[in-house]
């Protein structure tokens, strides 16, 4: 089982973040790059990494990193 450290630094890559490390706690309408096309690239990777099918309203619903990290189950 991978860990939040490492799941938070996945998450960071699939959205293009390139700032300090996120923390677990961070509210994601305050990440920039959780935009259109971060939310975009965080899907397609949780359908080839994952095998997880997330449509646009499950992404809206998740309000924190860590919320967005516990999608990444196989």
């Amino acid at each position: 089982m991978m860990d939040i450290t490492k799941k938070i630094v996945l998450f960071e890559k699939a959205i293009g973040y390139e700032g300090t490390p996120l923390s677990a706690a961070e509210k994601l309408s305050e990440v920039i790059e959780w935009d259109s096309m971060g939310i975009f690239n965080f899907i397609v990777m949780l359908e080839k990494e994952y095998g997880k099918r997330i449509d646009l309203q499950g992404m809206k619903q998740l309000e924190t990193v860590q919320d967005a990290t516990e999608l990444m189950i196989k």
